[in-house]
């Protein structure tokens, strides 16, 4: 009798539950398109002027980025913009340039960090002095050392757009609608003109095309491309048990899409394999749908994190976090800096 009722009793708790989920999980979505409606009126108005070459994006705009990175899809897209370096080792005169630096070969977390870092610090701080802007100058200071074709600039810009689309597409507990993949290129196009790439494609469907065009011609073998490949898959597991590495590199293979991973010669994971992992991936995204709330504040690791000497410190990283006893200042990531050197030592 009394396990019958505490039966009925966690029964009803569950559908209560399950039905709070439901009213509450879709407030984002409904978010976003009120702010696509803004802006688009925004851009109907009299006294609206296109945006000008490298001017930042309308405020709401940048909003509904803001809602999927922080609140929507936070863990998706910092994976997928992780799996994305795979697509551009793929590419060897990137890959060859990467290697030729030797900054994967010294300090593989250190490089792999930087770079993520600098990115996150100009797109969540863009009218922020001490952040945004100088972030990007450091961007810009790194890649002005080296002789990189705006093919390449532009292939890896795309990478940020168009893999946290098909990641959430294939994973996420729903389908980004137009407004909200529009959103994101559209940033991303203000990050790409603000690091002085060229002729980036006006529309999200124009860069879908031009990226597969460049990736015909260009995506093929070469020696620096697993190089550089199996540098960064170190990263990711150097941290676990050594006898759980191999399963955790089978799993990267099986998520590596085929062509990348012909490209870098790395071997196609068992067919159970795969269709276990992109299961268990595509199960997440159910529970998510249907038996966790909304986030309610924003997954963010770098917002108030900055000390009165201006040294900030992220309040976790995606493997290891190097900066959370001593910090960094903007102008300290990357090669080339005091900092970067004695790092490595």
């Amino acid at each position: 009798m009394i396990r019958n009722i505490t039966s009925q009793r966690f029964g009803a708790f569950l559908a209560l539950y399950m039905l709070l989920v439901r009213l509450l999980r879709y407030r984002n979505l409904a978010k976003t398109r009120r702010l696509a409606a803004s802006a688009r009126k925004l851009k109907e108005s009299p006294a609206y002027f296109p945006r000008n070459y490298g001017e930042p994006l309308d405020q709401y705009t940048y909003q509904l980025y803001m809602l999927l990175m922080e609140h929507e899809f936070p863990r998706l897209i910092l994976i997928s913009t992780e799996f994305a370096l795979f697509k551009t080792y793929s590419i060897p005169t990137i890959s060859k340039l990467l290697r030729a630096t030797g900054e994967f070969r010294r300090n593989p977390l250190k490089r792999v960090e930087d770079t993520t870092l600098l990115m996150e610090e100009h797109i969540l701080f863009p009218e922020v002095k001490e952040r945004g802007p100088v972030a990007i100058k450091r961007i810009n200071e790194i890649h002005g050392r080296y002789r990189i074709s705006n093919d390449d600039f532009l292939y890896t810009l795309a990478q940020h757009v168009l893999e946290p689309i098909r990641w959430v597409k294939e994973f996420g507990y729903r389908k980004m609608e137009k407004h909200e993949e529009d959103a994101i290129f559209m940033l991303y196009k203000v990050v790409g003109e603000k690091m002085n790439i060229e002729d980036i494609p006006d529309t999200l469907e124009e860069l879908e095309k031009w990226t597969m065009d460049y990736e015909k011609k260009h995506q093929v073998y070469a020696d620096s491309n697993r190089e550089i490949g199996d540098i960064t898959l170190s990263v990711g597991t150097e941290l676990a048990p050594t006898f759980l590495r191999p399963a955790l590199l089978t799993i990267a293979y099986s998520l590596i899409p085929q062509e990348v991973r012909v490209a870098l010669d790395y071997p196609e994971a068992p067919a159970w394999v795969q269709l276990v992992v992109r299961s268990l991936l595509k199960g997440s995204g159910w529970f998510i749908r249907f038996l966790m709330l909304p986030r309610f504040f924003p997954l963010n690791r770098l917002r108030n994190r900055m000390d009165r000497q201006g040294r900030i410190r992220p309040k976790f990283a995606q493997f290891k976090n190097i900066y959370e006893k001593d910090g960094y200042r903007i102008e300290e990531l990357g090669p080339g800096s005091k900092f970067a050197h004695n790092f490595e030592e």
